[in-house]
């Protein structure tokens, strides 16, 4: 019998979990469940989530706090209710998949698509003049339109930026609560990708960026309404998502960084102008002393004199101290 003290850790964060508070999978089908076991249920759950993506890999991803506390693998992986869609679509033969070749059908099925979300509208430009394009052609005023229509419905977009699309960038937050970021060089691709409610792709194929007209500029596409498909794009556009966050909050921190060296550089600057004032009078005054023959009054003044330079130099001293604490 195991003792009731028997410490445990938890099979997804890793943390230490007492017997008492263990929570254990409920799944007969599986010979591992009874090593599986969770200090609370969003680990349970999220284990579930991470186990019908990743399946046998799944070791690689355990004991790894951030699963749970990290927003990002909220976003990625699919709901409990997903994964239940997802395991229904395995059996069925037909996987909606569609070509799309002629411009015009594939600009009316994405406002189409569009139009009619719900939940969640995702778009991934393939360049800073697609989203110009699109802008152009009143792109704004739709985004703006679904917005007073439906005042929960999350909507962010990636793009390279440039000046303009900054602004936009900025005024699309401001009045729509609409969420951008530039997707970096490296990350750029040829597609732009359409994610509506985690159900339907478009991916559209850029064939000629030069061109003012989204007709002209764009080539082929793919619809899907494929569930298993979806969600992979989903994923690509939250990858590059997080990364765009991180390398923002790494330019945040250089930034921070940079007017703090420029402070204690000034601070600096400041300091030896503050030491270098008191000193030179202090150093007259002592060569004085030393070379001449100067009566007992004459001397008391010159070292009161060298006494309160000193001292200014020890304040000055303190308060680089108590600056340095602060900082």
């Amino acid at each position: 019998m195991q003792d009731d003290h028997t410490t445990h850790s938890c099979t997804l964060c890793g943390k230490p979990i007492g017997s008492n508070n263990l929570v254990r999978i409920d799944d007969d089908s599986d010979p591992l469940q009874s090593s599986y076991l969770f200090d609370r249920k969003e680990c349970l759950d999220m284990f579930r989530r991470l186990r019908a993506v990743y399946g046998e890999n799944l070791r690689d991803f355990l004991k790894d706090e951030q699963y749970v506390s990290d927003p990002f693998w909220n976003r990625v992986l699919p709901t409990k209710e997903e994964v239940l869609e997802l395991h229904d679509e395995e059996g069925e033969k037909s996987i909606f998949a569609k070509q799309m070749v002629e411009p015009e059908k594939i600009l009316e099925l994405a406002l189409k698509l569009v139009k009619e979300a719900k939940n969640e509208i995702l778009i991934m430009f393939s360049t800073a003049n697609a989203f110009h394009r699109q802008e152009r052609s009143g792109g704004y005023n739709l985004l703006k339109s679904i917005r007073e229509s439906n005042k929960s419905i999350k909507i962010r977009i990636l793009t390279p930026h440039d000046d303009r699309i900054k602004q936009i960038a900025k005024k699309m937050n401001d009045e729509l609560k609409i969420e951008t970021r530039n997707i970096l060089d490296y990350l750029q691709m040829m597609i732009t990708i359409l994610i509506i409610d985690r159900k339907y792709a478009l991916t559209i194929e850029l064939k000629d960026d030069a061109k003012t007209s989204s007709y002209d500029a764009i080539g082929s596409a793919v619809y899907s309404t494929n569930k298993s498909l979806s969600i992979s794009y989903v994923s690509i556009f939250e990858s590059i998502w997080k990364q765009a966050e991180l390398y923002g909050e790494i330019k945040t921190l250089e930034n921070q960084v940079r007017v703090q060296k420029n402070v204690e550089k000034s601070y600096l600057i400041a300091v030896a102008r503050g030491l270098k004032a008191p000193l030179k009078p202090m150093t007259a005054l002592a060569e004085i002393i030393r070379s001449k023959d100067l009566d007992r009054g004459k001397q008391d003044e010159f070292v009161d004199s060298i006494i309160k330079n000193a001292q200014e130099i020890k304040d000055i001293v303190d308060q680089m101290v108590i600056s340095e604490n602060q900082l």
